[in-house]
């Protein structure tokens, strides 16, 4: 679920648009369990586990785009993930959109 927001700014023949989002992702899965064992060695066998999954992660951004009569676009987004274990991240780009 998320929610995305934005409002443009006319500036003579170009437009400026602050926008901010929010995101909430949810992950879950189960385990899952499987055995397996090679044609040639039938007495040995493998297991491979993986556990329960389940984490919640919230991402926040900030954008900033200049649009030159509807055809370029030049901007800067910032964006900021957290989740519930310990992972994060930051991203910061740069957007250039032209039509060819």
């Amino acid at each position: 679920a998320g929610l995305f927001a934005s409002y443009r700014i006319p500036i003579g023949r170009a437009s400026l648009e602050p926008a901010l989002r929010f995101e909430l992702r949810r992950v879950r899965g189960s385990s899952a369990d499987q055995s397996l064992w090679y044609a040639d060695l039938p007495t040995t066998a493998y297991n491979l586990t993986d556990g329960t999954v389940s984490d919640t992660q919230l991402i926040g951004g900030a954008g900033l785009l200049l649009r030159f009569a509807d055809m370029l676009s030049v901007g800067l987004d910032y964006s900021y993930g957290g989740s519930s274990g310990v992972y994060r991240s930051e991203n910061l780009r740069l957007l250039l959109r032209a039509p060819f």
